[in-house]
């Protein structure tokens, strides 16, 4: 499955990493990898990501990698340890329910001023 820019043909490109094996086989015709994006990074082992950032990460210069996921129960998990002590270079940012604005949980009916305006449907109450 991809999006399509038509004017640059630049594209988003979205594949399953459950075999990275696979993704070996992934090569663009023109262009390069700018950014990739692992959701649910705990979810792979170092060695994958390592394997598939190999393969899309060449060819260009200044890629992108995100990794999200939800903190998994396990504390021992590589991406606490990543979190706690990131490599060189790494940006990372924490964040839950505390660090959204308040207004988002307001009761069921009202709106923050200015929401219908801003293109935000109305909450439907039950």
């Amino acid at each position: 499955m991809q999006i399509v820019y038509k004017p640059t043909g630049q594209r988003i490109i979205f594949r399953g990493a459950d075999n990275p094996i696979k993704i070996k086989s992934l090569r663009l015709r023109k262009g390069f990898f700018k950014s990739v994006w692992y959701e649910e990074a705990d979810e792979f082992g170092v060695e994958d990501i390592r394997s598939i950032n190999q393969t899309l990460l060449r060819g260009g210069h200044g890629y992108r990698v995100f990794y999200s996921y939800n903190p998994p129960k396990n504390r021992k998990r590589w991406v606490h340890e990543y979190r706690k002590n990131p490599p060189p270079g790494w940006l990372t940012n924490y964040s839950d329910y505390r660090s959204v604005p308040r207004e988002w949980f307001l009761p069921r009916g009202r709106e923050p001023p200015g929401a219908e305006r801003a293109g935000v449907p109305a909450r439907v109450s039950r």
